[in-house]
């Protein structure tokens, strides 16, 4: 058999999901390379060996094949092998927590295959920077080199790749807690993988959609989907796939109460785990199993296996999981009434997360979740000093009932902390009843101290009149700020390393780095996108006549009326006092157009800021698109297109505000 025809069978054994075989197959084809001294097709064949290896989660060989990778790169010419090289190791760097430079690679690798016309290639790479955005929670970026992805994938006549994509796109949907289009792409998946016979693809998605159906209670439909996943894994030997579908029985038997079932389940997990050094896995199974006794009431069984789950992931320096462990921990003990062994794991899960910033969400879930459990309030809130403002954080349950983290910038923080030195809890009672609409029988308004400064409060509240807060509540209320202080501060100064701490917008140091990627996806693909330069019309009148603090909230303001315009809320920039960029990739001048007279009529439409009514807000937007035309490698190409959309603000201004002009 020659070389090429070996890469051929390779691949068919890939595609139908025998990666063993595979292995076995491309392993042989090295050793005839090496022989002949094919240095080309033993790239190629390396660079297949790792694709397998990554499938079958063989961390431990990765990383000498992508060594053998690099060090041969100077002898690749030929442009398709090198894209597919700089691809691999970009790959093995995303799969070895090398994540950040993996994107450098990734880049090289598009611009390579996209010149030598691989489409193929191309479409393949384009997948792996939607991960590689997705992973970084830029979802607007992740979709669009996803549908990149997808449309090269069709025009090829790709089902296999198309699977994939849309394997990534419920992925990405589901992380951002859309479960209805989540299902719908995995659906397609599924759907995909049964008609060309992807074994794997079939088994993966089946675990999908039933993680969905569990989250909504539909557990005949999920149990159903997970039995499906377990028996084509047996199947195939696809044993990773097995340990977590039966995660996946394993907790509908404890929602059912089948806890011996699950217990069952969980065993054969485990040793699926334990021979693949799976820790992740092993860690949910050991977090599991103290539920299940926590239900049974078998307080030290539970106990020793939450220990087990936080030790086990401790000691593999597993951050996520390890913070995971500490917070079952901390409602455990609080549940069983030992809340000063509780606040010191929560000591313990706020400092380890610390440098999660791609959790922050969670963590704000967390934060609320134990201080309801501590309190056994209502509601629970996190305000927070933005500036001269207060931002509310609270959780929010959505139709299906799942949870998600709402933020609110809706008081001055001024008011709130003198009316909270003075005591005057009467006022301070009814400025939040005013502000959230709500009704307040009882509170708790707790600070959170950091070096002497009042940096946040904790709001723990009850609407209901025989609902009311014990000193003892208070005191350990207290007490939970003191080791909260460091984490939120923590936040406060991550988040101020990419939004403006006042209205949330991103800031403008982002922006450059933002505006540069849209610019590489011009020159690529020949995709305009646009910029708007919004200056809110007569500020410093707002500022003179009202005051400062009615000025930040009208800025607040503003930004919100611009968010509800636009479908990407992360791309609206802080870029100066009063002024706001907004980007708009992929589109060209004339679709801005339409979206910018939205945002001026939605400002014009601002009729109240704080508890002022008949306030007129206008503002004058100035356009330019960036586009194939125009677009070249000068260094100031970013300095370039500002400069062309405020000089379009400018004319706007000119013109008499309240309106849009355009400068291409």
């Amino acid at each position: 058999m020659g070389l090429v025809d070996i890469i051929e069978l390779a691949n068919v054994y890939f595609k139908s999901g025998d990666y063993n075989a595979a292995l076995k197959v491309v392993e042989s084809g090295i050793e005839k390379s090496a022989k002949v001294k094919n240095i080309i097709l033993q790239m190629e064949l390396y660079i297949e060996k790792l694709f397998i290896l990554l499938r079958l989660h063989n961390m431990s060989e990765l990383e000498s094949v992508a060594t053998i990778l690099l060090k041969n790169i100077k002898y690749v010419k030929e442009k398709r092998v090198l894209a597919k090289l700089y691809h691999a190791y970009a790959l093995y760097l995303f799969y070895s927590n090398k994540t950040a430079i993996s994107i450098k690679y990734l880049r090289k690798a598009l611009k390579i295959a996209k010149n030598a016309n691989e489409l193929q290639l191309e479409s393949e790479i384009l997948n792996s920077i939607g991960k590689y955005f997705d992973y970084f929670n830029d979802f607007q970026n992740a979709i669009y080199y996803y549908k990149k992805s997808e449309k090269t994938k069709i025009f090829l006549d790709d089902e296999s790749g198309l699977a994939i994509i849309y394997g990534n796109l419920g992925r990405l949907f589901y992380q951002n807690g859309d479960l209805e289009e989540a299902l719908n792409y995995y659906n397609l998946d599924l759907k995909i993988s049964k008609r060309i016979n992807d074994k794997f693809g079939q088994a993966i998605m089946h675990n999908h959609i039933g993680e969905i159906f569990l989250e909504r209670h539909h557990y005949q439909k999920a149990l159903s989907h997970f039995k499906k996943s377990n028996a084509i894994g047996i199947e195939m030997n696809y044993d990773l796939n097995n340990g977590f579908s039966l995660v996946g029985i394993a907790k509908i038997n404890i929602a059912n109460k089948e806890y011996d079932k699950a217990k069952n389940n969980i065993k054969n997990a485990v040793k699926i785990f334990n021979d693949k050094t799976k820790y992740d896995g092993l860690i949910n199974c050991l977090l599991l199993m103290g539920k299940i006794y926590m239900h049974q009431d078998e307080i030290q069984n539970a106990e020793e296996y939450l220990i087990k789950a936080y030790a086990l992931a401790s000691s593999k320096n597993m951050i996520y999981e390890t913070g995971i462990s500490l917070y079952e921990l901390a409602k455990f003990y609080i549940k069983i009434g030992k809340i000063e062994k509780s606040l010191d794991y929560i000591n313990k899960y706020f400092q380890i997360n610390f440098n999660i910033s791609n959790f922050e969400n969670t963590m704000f879930k967390h934060v609320i979740n134990i201080a309801k459990l501590i309190t056994k309030a209502e509601n629970i809130m996190v305000l927070i000093k933005r500036e001269n403002t207060v931002e509310f954080i609270y959780v929010e349950k959505n139709r299906e009932g799942n949870e998600r983290i709402r933020r609110q910038v809706i008081s001055s923080w001024d008011e709130l902390l003198n009316n909270y030195i003075d005591e005057n809890n009467d006022m301070i009672k009814s400025l939040l009843e005013i502000k959230l609409n709500i009704h307040i029988e009882d509170f708790i308004l707790e600070p959170v101290y950091f070096t002497s400064r009042i940096i946040a409060f904790m709001l723990a509240f009850n609407s209901s009149k025989d609902n009311f807060f014990d000193e003892t509540t208070r005191d350990y209320i207290g007490v939970y700020n003191i080791k909260l202080a460091n984490l939120i501060q923590s936040v406060v100064s991550y988040e101020l390393s990419k939004y403006d701490p006042l209205t949330r917008a991103t800031n403008r140091n982002t922006l450059f780095s933002d505006i540069q990627e849209e610019i590489f996806k011009t020159i690529l693909y020949k995709e305009p996108f646009s910029i708007l330069m919004v200056d809110i019309d007569n500020f410093k009148d707002i500022n003179d006549s009202f005051g400062h603090q009615l000025g930040d909230l009208t800025l607040i303001k503003v930004v919100e009326a611009i968010k509800n315009c636009i479908r990407d809320k992360n791309k609206i920039y802080r870029f100066g006092g009063d002024e706001f960029i907004v980007m708009l990739p992929s589109v060209n001048v004339n679709t801005a157009i339409s979206i910018a007279n939205r945002i001026v009529q939605n400002i014009r439409s601002i009729k109240s800021v704080y508890q002022l009514k008949g306030i007129n807000i206008t503002a004058s937007i100035g356009i330019t698109e960036y586009n194939a035309n125009n677009s070249g490698t000068d260094k100031n190409d970013i300095e370039t297109i500002l400069r062309k959309a405020d000089q379009a603000m400018y004319q706007a201004k000119i013109k008499g505000k309240d309106r849009v002009e355009i400068i291409t």
